[in-house]
């Protein structure tokens, strides 16, 4: 779930979003997005209130985020603007999955900005999320992962870096996973907003896109399978932004079809696909569609060499 998602209008939200907060109550694990974490205990709360909801049963959830500190090991950060850097944040049952560890990974930074990017971002520390699960039931260990990727272009070069990089984006991605140095064969379940805005066309593509250096080495595919539908289907809607400030102008380019609705929210994994991922409506929650993968955690019979 992304991008500023207004949690106290998620309170007073009931029937327009049913089918969102009926696929919150069955859901184990969430990722969120542009998370605050300064009203993180709020929000949280909210939350867990809303995934409890459709079952009128109170789950047992937690969340992972820092509460004011960095409780989670640090990879790679040396000198990092915390309050800046943290936009991710997980919520998980307790009674599906036993916590391991969480970790917060130090992701490359662009170069420089371009001017038109200047007008709504800006160069800052940011960091991907990993939390280690132990499923109960199987006592399979596995690796979630949780990002948000850069609001740039994605031919930018990486700072440090002379050249500029086939894909920035591909470049934020295969660093991420170069430092959690996980072996091959972990189990993987890794997503978030990609900022890489194709084309409806080319929109199939954004898992090879991203995750073509590292798809062998783990098997990873994308969680709609080989579902068109799912694939080509818009999760980012510009014409919906809420932020304040610049970003009136984006929502301006949404509005008179400068900007058109992309696929940006991604989930890729190396377990069995149960059925295609579904975007989920977010109403006026969120400028972008929840995603939603039906992964099956317990049969492990699959066929590894499918890449999407």
């Amino acid at each position: 779930m992304e991008n500023g998602l207004n949690f106290p209008e998620m309170l007073a939200t009931k029937n327009k979003l049913k089918p969102l907060f009926r696929e919150l109550s069955s859901s184990d694990v969430v990722f969120l997005q542009e998370f605050n974490a300064q009203t993180g205990a709020r929000d949280c709360a909210i939350l867990k209130r809303k995934m409890s909801q459709d079952n009128n049963v109170s789950r047992n959830l937690r969340c992972v985020f820092p509460q004011g500190a960095p409780l989670m090991t640090l990879l790679d950060a040396k000198n990092l603007v915390f309050d800046e850097a943290f936009r991710v944040a997980m919520v998980f049952d307790q009674d599906v999955f036993e916590y391991g560890l969480a970790a917060l990974i130090m992701m490359t930074k662009p170069a420089m900005l371009n001017k038109v990017e200047k007008l709504y971002t800006h160069v800052k520390d940011r960091v991907a999320m990993l939390v280690k699960l132990t499923h109960i039931k199987s006592g399979r260990v596995i690796n979630f992962v949780n990002f948000h990727l850069d609001a740039i272009r994605d031919d930018h070069n990486v700072r440090g870096q002379d050249e500029v990089a086939e894909s920035y984006h591909r470049a934020q991605v295969s660093d991420i996973l170069a430092k959690l140095r996980l072996q091959p064969g972990a189990l993987v379940v890794m997503g978030g907003d990609t900022n890489v805005r194709l084309s409806r066309r080319q929109a199939p593509t954004l898992c090879n896109h991203l995750f073509s250096d590292y798809a062998q080495t783990f098997s990873l595919k994308d969680a709609c399978g080989t579902s068109m539908r799912c694939l080509k289907t818009p999760t980012h809607f510009p014409n919906k932004f809420h932020e304040a400030g610049v970003k009136k102008f984006v929502k301006f380019l949404g509005q008179v079809g400068v900007l058109k609705p992309a696929r940006l929210d991604l989930l890729v994994t190396n377990l069995p696909i149960r059925k295609p991922a579904q975007a989920l409506r977010t109403g006026s929650l969120s400028d972008h569609h929840a995603v939603k993968a039906y992964l099956n955690v317990e049969k492990m019979e699959v066929d590894w060499s499918f890449s999407a």
